[in-house]
């Protein structure tokens, strides 16, 4: 039988509930290494957002869905199919020559 001081010193669990979700597998691979990237799992990105859902009462961003140009700039970014040119002025250079 557990003493008194055991009693004292066990703390209840935190309620907690779990939630599922189903995503592109390639949107969770993508996902996991962007957040991976700055420490975070999906469950904790998820967790922060649900948060934040809660204190401001909206959503964290605003749902919007790109036009077919935006996601085929997307679409080309992640493809690599793009030109880094750096500051300002080095995009200037790089459209004044062409």
């Amino acid at each position: 039988m557990a003493s008194a001081q055991t009693k004292a010193k066990t703390k209840p669990a935190p309620r907690t509930r779990a939630v599922r979700v189903q995503v592109d597998a390639q949107v969770k691979l993508e996902a996991e290494a962007v957040l991976g990237a700055v420490g975070l799992s999906l469950s904790e990105a998820f967790r922060l957002m649900l948060h934040r859902v809660v204190a401001d009462r909206r959503l964290p961003f605003d749902p919007l869905v790109p036009n077919e140009e935006t996601s085929a700039a997307l679409r080309a970014d992640l493809a690599g199919d793009v030109i880094h040119v750096g500051n300002p002025s080095n995009l200037l250079a790089a459209l004044d020559a062409d």
